[in-house]
This record gives C-alpha cells, structure tokens and sequence, in this order.
C-alpha cells in the first residue's frame, strides 16, 4: 500500500515539475507582445506598465485622465517595450468600445494579437456606517469596481480567444472578507469574484487562463 502511495506523489511531482517548466517557457517568450491593462494613472497599473515594457512587452494602457496618460508617457517613454495610452473610462461602454476599435486598429497594424486583459481599474470604496450611505454610493462602486470589470471582459474576450492568452483581473482580499464601513466595496468585490470564478470555467475550454489577484492594503498613490 505504502508502495502504490508513493508511486501517486511521485507521477504528481513530475507532472507538476512539467507543468512548471511549460508555464516557465511561456513567460519567458513575452517579449513583442501585446496586453491591454485598465486604471494605469497610478497605483498597481502604472507599476505594472512599467514592468511590462521593460521586459519588451507592447502596452495599450488605459487612463482615466489626461494628467494620468501624460505622466506615463512622459516616464515610460525610454523603455525597450511600445507604449500606447488610451483614454479609458470603464463605467461608459462607449469609451470601452473606442478603446476597443482603438486596440483591435493596432493589431490589425502590426497582425499581432492581444495576449493579456488586465482588469486593474477599480477604487477603495469606503464611506463609513451603513446608516450613512445611501443607494448611490453602492451604485458608484457596482459601477466601478464589479460593472467596469465586466464591461471591459465582454469586449475583449474575442480577442483573447484569438490569442488563447489570459485574463487577469486585480480583485481584493476584500472579495473573500468583510469588515466595518466598506459595504459597498466588499459587496462589489464580493460580485467580481463570482463572476471571474464563472469566466474561468466558461473559458477553459477555449484555453484561455483566467486569474485573480487578491491584494490586502498597500500604500500605493
């Protein structure tokens, strides 16, 4: 019995070992390519920008604002990887749809594909007690942090299944726990990993990955 035991762990470690490896080649092989990331202004975005480039990626980096998308350009302009802002507001599906002709314009272009979504977009929305917050507020961060996510996943799927890439979306520990004064943003966050854990599945058989990113408090911009 012991025997047959460890013949099981041992066939997983070497899958696992293998799987590994496969996954270690595919990030290895990222330069050139091209990824599409929402709420790039500041924060995990722009870091994330940043990064990209200078490991060679192409970056089509969303902006909410003018002051946001100058700035990057200004700090990223000497990086190996190309850089393309875009004014982006995820709230308005018809900024998401000229971001997306925009994005689809490019990679007609240069017969490229898009490889990653990243939905970073999103912001803490804190208000205090329950008794203190009215309809719109929940409207606001629905809006936000569950609805913009989801607008930009809709819009850009097509392209991901093109490439088979991955969709990444930066949720929150906030979307497993609950805590005082941040209902609004714990019910969003709560909506988002819900409907990413659905996307997964649904998305599997295309082979494309589907990942959440689940930050606790970081003292970004």
């Amino acid at each position: 019995m012991l025997s047959i035991i460890i013949t099981i762990l041992s066939i997983l470690i070497v899958l696992r070992i293998i799987k590994w490896r496969s996954e270690k080649e595919l990030i290895e092989r990222i330069s050139g390519r091209y990824v599409l990331i929402s709420g790039c202004d500041s924060g995990f975005g722009r870091r994330l920008v940043e990064r990209l480039l200078m490991k060679g990626m192409n970056v089509f980096a969303g902006c909410f604002t003018d002051e946001g998308e100058k700035s990057l350009q200004n700090d990223c302009s000497q990086l190996p990887g190309k850089l393309y802002t875009v004014s982006l507001d995820i709230t308005s599906q018809k900024s998401v749809d000229n971001c997306f002709a925009f994005v689809s314009q490019i990679l007609k272009e240069n017969e490229s594909k898009l490889w990653a979504l990243v939905n970073n977009a999103g912001f803490l929305a804190v208000y205090g007690p329950m008794d203190w917050i009215g309809i719109e507020e929940y409207e606001q961060s629905v809006g936000v942090n569950l609805l913009g996510a989801i607008r930009m996943t809709k819009k850009f799927t097509p392209l991901i299944k093109i490439s088979k890439g991955r969709i990444v979306t930066m949720i929150s520990a906030s979307g497993r726990l609950h805590g005082f004064y941040t209902a609004p943003y714990v019910a969003a966050k709560f909506g988002l990993e819900g409907y990413v854990d659905n996307l997964r599945l649904e998305m599997k058989p295309f082979g494309i990955k589907v990942s959440i990113i689940e930050p606790g408090a970081f003292k970004t911009s």
